[in-house]
């Protein structure tokens, strides 16, 4: 699996923030709302739960999903060309306490 880098990392928020911040509070509860009903579905995706060993790794796997999918207008995934959104947001999971801000 590929590293994701602290530059990855703080273009997705940096990304996240800009878009965030210019959207509005109805599209906000959308959003939230529509993520509530998918983001169970996506910790069985690959079978990652068994992988994320702790609520806190789960967690962030969701967080940095919930970035990407507000940062880069991402409506949904798809798994014959979104591994590797995952597989950055696995490594996210895994590494943020030890390497990331």
């Amino acid at each position: 699996m590929m590293e994701i880098s602290r530059t990855d990392i703080n273009r997705l928020k940096r990304d996240f923030e800009e878009k965030y911040a210019r959207i509005s509070d109805e599209e906000i509860n959308y959003l939230n709302d529509r993520w509530v009903q998918t983001s169970d579905d996506l910790l069985d995706f690959y079978r990652i739960r068994k992988e994320l060993k702790t609520g806190e790794e789960r967690q962030r796997f969701l967080d940095y999903l919930y970035m990407y999918v507000i940062a880069y207008d991402k409506e949904v995934f798809d798994e014959r060309y979104d591994q590797p959104i995952f597989n950055a947001a696995f490594r996210y999971a895994k590494k943020l306490g030890n390497t990331y801000p």
